[in-house]
């Protein structure tokens, strides 16, 4: 050290000579740099990498991960990854951030890519539906893909090619609500494995052997239904409903603390219709509680899931915001349910090519409100998709139903 500032003072001796007149100012100036420095690289954006890196790459291929489309433990912090998690009754916790592709889908318009839906709240999560063996028909090619709810509504065709990007397998085939028609699986007609769930429009994967692997590409068409927001804000409970309630809609189990009840009648008390009440219970969500991938669950004292959100932790993601706004629809006795799949995505080159990854897994909800049938264009119910949070706060869209 003495010597590189002895050759310093050889070489350079006017600044030996500042340096000694001015060391405060000098040291000053050097601090001043590594400020500017740190503070702008803490304040920059995260952003998604262009480029894969190796490793992300290899765990990507199915040897990092679970394979079986359930989200999985990230290196040594233990933690979930996001994505497509069938760990449905057991919901809340810290997850880390997954930027893999999941698939790319090749598609006219952006939608919400659905998964399964959840009928029953148990207090932690959501259980498996227990779906007769009626609910479940065997899927041919092209042949339409009947659904248990008839509706007159007017729709929009739209066709969609999906490439997977990785070798997991999931329980179904990801699409547009309300799937119509399976064109092609692998570049292929064989449709073995494929179920049609009725009750619930769901494309359930169910290979007979072991062996068989989730489909590397597959293309469905669905039709899309409009919807009527101008004409249900206006409707009373009884002019949509009357006697034509799903019961399993408004399911709730008997320790639901009353104040999540009492909470939602609070939020929705400045308005009369089904309409009204599930947009305020919406914008009451993303107003009062932050979005985090780490919710603080040491404020956690309720053993119910809705409960200790609402009340005592204050902070999470999807789940949490879907969970708690489909069981306070229920306790204002608006049919609802617990929906999964993946948001839409981002279309990297205008091509309507929308890449898909796993931290765009989503939870969401599935509020359904009838339609007067004396309008021709309307359907029978709408999606509220509340996906609030990172990278989907801005997009809430009203999708309406067959």
């Amino acid at each position: 050290m003495s010597d590189h500032f002895r050759k310093f003072k050889e070489r350079y001796p006017q600044g030996w000579k500042y340096l000694c007149n001015y060391p405060f100012k000098v040291i000053v100036n050097i601090t001043l740099i590594f400020v500017i420095v740190f503070v702008t690289g803490v304040s920059m954006p995260e952003v998604s990498p262009i480029i894969t890196d190796p490793y992300t790459a290899w765990k990507s291929m199915g040897n990092g991960t679970a394979d079986d489309g359930t989200s999985s433990k990230s290196g040594s912090t233990g933690l979930a990854s996001s994505g497509y998690s069938r760990r449905d009754n057991n919901l809340g916790g810290k997850f880390n951030f997954d930027y893999t592709t999941v698939m790319t889908i090749s598609s006219s318009e952006r939608s919400y890519w659905r998964g399964e839906t959840r009928n029953n709240y148990s207090g932690t999560g959501w259980t498996t539906p227990s779906s007769s063996e009626e609910d479940y028909i065997k899927v041919n090619l092209k042949e339409k893909l009947q659904m248990n709810d008839k509706s007159e509504a007017a729709t929009k065709t739209l066709k969609q090619t999906v490439t997977m990007n990785n070798t997991r397998t999931y329980p179904v085939l990801f699409g547009a609500y309300t799937m119509t028609n399976v064109e092609e699986i692998n570049g292929k007609d064989d449709t073995s494995s494929l179920l049609w769930n009725s009750s619930q429009g769901e494309l359930h994967w169910k290979p007979a052997s072991e062996g068989a692997r989730y489909p590397r590409s597959y293309v469905i068409t669905s039709e899309v239904p409009y919807i009527p927001d101008k004409e249900l804000k206006t409707k009373t409970y009884n002019e949509l409903y009357g006697k034509d309630i799903d019961e399993a809609y408004l399911q709730i189990p008997d320790t639901f603390p009353s104040r999540v009840v009492d909470l939602a009648k609070q939020v929705t008390a400045s308005v009369d219709t089904p309409y009204e009440k599930i947009s305020l219970l919406q914008s009451y969500l993303l107003s009062n509680y932050a979005y985090t991938n780490e919710p603080d669950l040491s404020q956690k004292v309720s053993k119910d899931f809705v409960d200790s959100f609402l009340f005592e932790v204050k902070q999470g993601y999807c789940d949490y915001y879907s969970t708690s706004m489909v069981m306070m629809a229920r306790s204002l006795n608006i049919p609802a349910r617990w929906v999964k799949g993946y948001a839409p995505g981002q279309d990297r080159d205008a091509i309507n090519d929308w890449q898909i990854r796993q931290v765009q897994g989503r939870s969401t909800v599935l509020a359904s409100i009838p339609c007067p049938t004396r309008m021709p264009i309307l359907g029978q119910k709408f999606i509220m998709d509340l996906t609030a949070g990172y990278l989907w706060k801005q997009h809430q869209d009203l999708i309406c139903l067959n």
